[in-house]
This record gives C-alpha cells, structure tokens and sequence, in this order.
C-alpha cells in the first residue's frame, strides 16, 4: 500500500493495524533522508530521520494512531509523554489523536471536559505547539462541496465561457478531488483484503457466500453447440476441448510478406531471444516476486512459490517450455 500511495522512491516503517483499526506509518524518500532509531509503541511508531546533503540537524518524526475506548485513552497520553522523553532534540507529533483539547474542534455539543482538560496538560507539558491545518477545502468534509462546485463550473461551461479564475478554480478543485478519490480507493480495497482474510479464516457465512458465488458466475450451466444445448459434465469438457484444439492446432498463413531484405536495415543478433527458458531464469523471476502479490484473489502468492519451489518448481518450468513451444494444448495437465 505504501508503494501505491508515495511510490517506489519511499522506505516506511509500520505500526500493523488491528484489523481494520488503527496503525500507522512513516514514510520518508530514501535519496533525502536517512532514518534510524525506529521504534513501534502500542499506539504510535517513531523514526529519527537526517538529512543526507548535511544541512539540518536531525529530528524526531512520530506518527499517532489514538485509540477510540476512553478506557485506553489514559494509557495514549502517558505514551506520549514517554516517547517525547526517549527523543531528545526537535520532534514532530502527528497523526489521529481520537481527542480534541477545544470545544471548536467538536460538530456537537457532547463534549467530555476531563480528557479534554488532560489532552491539554499533555500538550503543556510537553511543550507542544499546533501546526494549523491549511488547505482546510479539502479534506474529507469538504470533499462533497469540492465536488459540487466542480458540477457548477461544468453545467457553466456549457453555455458560457469560464474566466480565468473559474479555470484555475476548477482546476485546482478536479485535482485534490482526484487525488482524494484515489486514496479512498486504495483505502477501500485494502479493508475488502483485510476483511475476506479475517472472514475467510473464521470460516463465517459471509464468506461462504462469496465463494459460492464465484463458483457459480464461472460456471457453465450448459453448452449449445451445433443447435444442441449439452449439460452433462463430459459432453461440456469435450465440447470445449474440440473448439479450442482445433482453433490453436490450426498453421496461420499470411497472404502478403514483406521483405526486410530491401530496406537494408542494420542486422542484429536477436538469437538469445528466441532461446528456450532456463531453470534458472525462472528460479531468479520467481525469486523477485514480491512474496504478498498473487494473480488473484485465489491464486497462490510469491511467497508460497519461493517456499515450496523445490516441490512447484519443476511444473513451473514446463510451463514455460510450454509456453515457448506454443504448445497451449498442454496446459490442462495443470490440473491434473
């Protein structure tokens, strides 16, 4: 997820989420910044990052997840208080505190007085000054009006031409909204993951019924096939290896050819490119797979094939050569 966010110029060190609850990460580009002393506590991760071109000395970054149980809010502050002690120097604190130290903060009027009274000690004590939010048009709350008045600009558009501000504005508003909406996508898709895995192991309804589902769109109820419909298991399977066999079994011949010859193009040695995979090759291309990245939702990972590559590795391989013969008829035997 970090590499989809920040990109592949970015390191991180992680506090893993619970769940779909809380977390956090700091994410630096490694050609700028050199980060040491990482350090992950209950509700929050720390770094001491340094500059790598020698100007500025070195700060503490730290990344806050608050827990939503007042139970444990007692315990966050105290966290908070022992990690400013283990960073001497300058120090960042940044994140989702789940508190509030002003009544302005809140949308309602139900407010608790003591945490907030003990939010605001901490921040005293610790010497805290707020770095104010800026740009405060979009964030999520505002996401919704963003939008609204990119719809606005586009019905005005329609009938009239748009001043230079108007331009600028639309501009500016499509791109935060796009990024937003990007970010909303990958957050999305990373709690589906995390929640088919949970209700997958928990071996729940829910999850039942995805799977059932998925059997069922790939299912192939009954075939028709010169104008008659066929349901039974054998007659599907040799209905559709009859279409396919003769289909990939079939010399292409082109009609027209062009002779490279006459264009006297400079000649080079592509041999090596035509050559059949190795074991090796294949070994090293397995090897650099990112180890939690799979085909798809019930494919195997690349951790699974480098942990049992001395088992799959020898079916992998013929695959291969398979594939390099252009010999597709080959491939059932995959699930045999």
């Amino acid at each position: 997820m970090n590499n989809e966010i920040a990109g592949n110029d970015f390191d991180y060190f992680c506090l893993p989420a619970v769940g779909v609850a809380g977390g956090a990460v700091v994410s630096w580009r490694r050609d700028l910044w050199c980060a040491t002393s990482p350090c992950a506590r209950r509700f929050s991760v720390t770094t001491k990052l340094t500059p790598l071109n020698g100007h500025g000395e070195p700060w503490w970054l730290t990344n806050v997840y608050g827990p939503t149980a007042r139970a444990d809010k007692a315990d966050f502050l105290q966290e908070l208080r022992d990690v400013r002690a283990s960073c001497p120097g300058p120090w960042l604190l940044c994140g989702d505190f789940n508190l509030i130290y002003k009544a302005s903060d809140k949308n309602n009027g139900r407010l608790h007085h003591g945490l907030m009274r003990r939010f605001r000690n901490v921040i005293d004590d610790l010497q805290l000054e707020e770095i104010h939010l800026s740009g405060r048009l979009f964030t999520w709350l505002q996401l919704t009006t963003a939008r609204a008045v990119i719809y606005e600009l586009d019905v005005a558009q329609e009938s009239r031409h748009l001043s230079y501000g108007e331009l600028e504005l639309r501009h500016e508003l499509k791109a935060n909204v796009l990024g937003l909406a990007s970010l909303a996508r990958t957050m999305a898709r990373q709690r589906s993951r995390t929640r088919y895995l949970k209700e997958g192991d928990a071996c729940t309804k829910y999850f039942h019924l995805q799977a059932c589902h998925r059997r069922r769109k790939n299912y192939l109820f009954a075939i028709n096939h010169n104008g008659q419909t066929f349901s039974e298991e054998e007659a599907k399977a040799g209905i559709v290896y009859s279409y396919y066999n003769e289909l990939l079994s079939k010399a292409f011949h082109r009609q027209h050819r062009i002779d490279l010859a006459q264009l006297d193009l400079p000649r080079l040695d592509l041999s090596d490119l035509v050559t059949l995979f190795t074991a090796e090759e294949v070994a090293r291309i397995v090897r650099d797979t990112p180890a939690d990245r799979a085909p798809g939702p019930d494919g195997f990972n690349g951790a699974f094939y480098k942990a049992a590559w001395e088992i799959v590795g020898p079916d992998v391989v013929r695959v291969f050569h398979a594939l390099w013969e252009l010999d597709f008829r080959s491939f059932y035997h995959l699930n045999e």
